[in-house]
């Protein structure tokens, strides 16, 4: 008898604690509420660093690199054209240095993407948030083109310096920037 109480209370516990350690990993709600200041698109932060690119360019800068950049700057969605009920970023978001990412909780990311690393760094290059964000859920209403995934500062301050973002595609790095 006490082994069969012994054996519920154990399996009692491993039942809750795996549930538990679940729900602490953030599952992303069934309903997310997006402002103006909680989420940021990777797009935005691809096109942002691809017209810097293009606006820094110089006369030792290709042909063939400016084209790819302007034809990568054509490929990005435009979360309006989808019809999406989104408040926009206020501006000059997103670059970095400007913006208050103090309310950020989402990332919105193409669906093509298999995972995305986010970093945020301060002015002293440090790490002050972000990681590799592999679970990620469909935007309701977004034609299964956009996906959504929690994202938070855990140690944000005024010093926002940069952002380095890595977009995975097929187990590949199919774009990386730095965003100052």
């Amino acid at each position: 008898m006490k082994n069969t109480i012994k054996t519920f209370l154990g399996v009692l516990v491993v039942i809750t604690f795996t549930s538990c350690v679940t729900d602490y990993q953030g599952q992303i709600p069934d309903e997310a509420e997006f402002t103006a200041t909680n989420y940021i698109y990777e797009g935005d932060l691809y096109k942002y660093y691809l017209e810097e690119q293009i606006s820094n360019a110089n006369n030792q800068t290709s042909d063939n690199q400016l084209n790819f950049w302007k034809k990568e700057l054509n490929n990005i969605i435009n979360l309006e054209k989808l019809g999406l009920d989104l408040i926009p970023p206020i501006p000059p978001c997103p670059t970095p240095n400007e913006c208050g990412y103090e309310d950020l909780e989402y990332l919105l990311v193409d669906s093509k993407a298999e995972k995305v690393e986010v970093i945020f760094y301060d002015s002293n290059d440090k790490a002050i948030g972000g990681g590799t964000i592999d679970l990620l859920s469909p935007l309701p209403d977004a034609k299964g083109l956009i996906n959504f995934a929690n994202l938070k500062i855990e140690n944000y301050n005024d010093n926002l310096y940069s952002i380095k973002v890595e977009v995975f595609e097929n187990n590949k790095v199919t774009r990386s920037y730095l965003v100052k």
